[in-house]
């Protein structure tokens, strides 16, 4: 059987990991958006503030990807070369053709 035979177990794994992809991000920009109404940079400062999207982001995005964007956004904050348009969409990639 061939690559057009249909659906395959590759193919599904594929639509789940871009679903748990969709669901991290998801979780990420509503933890992000809680930390920007309470006026907190660095992730983990806000106390209890932001605790209901603090558990969905722990819960739906894998560790190293956790750090990475809470370190991404702790650098942006601090670094005025970067446009305001990448400061406030909270996305791993921004393309720009």
């Amino acid at each position: 059987m061939g690559w057009l035979s249909g659906s395959s177990k590759s193919d599904e794994a594929t639509a789940s990991s871009r679903q748990d992809r969709k669901k991290c991000w998801e979780a990420r920009d509503a933890y992000f958006s809680c930390l920007d109404r309470v006026g907190v940079v660095k992730a983990g400062q806000e106390g209890k503030a932001c605790s209901t999207e603090l558990r969905k982001y722990e819960d739906n995005c894998a560790k190293s990807w956790i750090e990475y964007f809470n370190q991404r956004r702790s650098s942006e904050a601090s670094d005025p070369t970067i446009p305001f348009v990448v400061k406030h969409h909270h996305t791993p990639y921004l393309h720009n053709p």
